[in-house]
């Protein structure tokens, strides 16, 4: 087992707390926040950062949003981005216009942890505080039982996910 990624999740925002879970990332040489949701087919980072960090950004069609509206959105193609000490290409990523909280927030978009690596076992460990993407050369049960090892009271929870899908089913 070899752990490509290990960093603190956060869920400070300024003064406040929120439920979303984030790690701090370097796109282009810009740091900032980007928030993991697993319930994503894409990364998406915002528009703002992708302008402001000189991105090529295409025009295409609407996307839509948690709550089901459309938004306006742009292809970025492919994107390097820093998370710990791993270089990550993150494919296929969209932009969309920034909720207004998120550039106070220092938030640059989010993040289909899923999608980062096609082999990789993305851990979102929120006992400890830490996301973790680990190589584990196919053996899912070698990262749940390290879980396991590290939280024996906890249940461990593990999202299925097929190769040919880009979110867990």
């Amino acid at each position: 087992m070899r752990i490509l990624v290990d960093t603190p999740i956060s869920f400070d925002v300024g003064d406040e707390r929120t439920h979303a879970p984030m790690i701090d990332a370097v796109v282009g040489a810009l740091p900032t926040r980007l928030i993991l949701d697993t319930g994503s087919t894409d990364h998406v980072l915002t528009i703002e950062l992708a302008r402001a960090v000189g991105l090529a950004a295409e025009p295409s069609e609407p996307g839509t949003d948690h709550a089901g509206a459309s938004v306006e959105s742009w292809m970025l193609g492919e994107v390097t981005a820093r998370l710990g000490d791993l270089d990550v290409t993150l494919r296929d990523t969209v932009a969309i216009a920034g909720p207004a909280p998120s550039e106070g927030w220092g938030v640059g978009g989010f993040l289909s942890p899923q999608r980062l690596d096609p082999a990789a076992f993305a851990v979102l460990d929120l006992a400890g505080d830490r996301f973790r993407l680990i190589d584990a050369d196919g053996d899912e049960r070698a990262v749940s039982d390290d879980l396991a090892r590290r939280y024996p009271d906890f249940d461990v929870l593990t999202l299925v996910r097929s190769p040919a899908e880009a979110t867990p089913v």
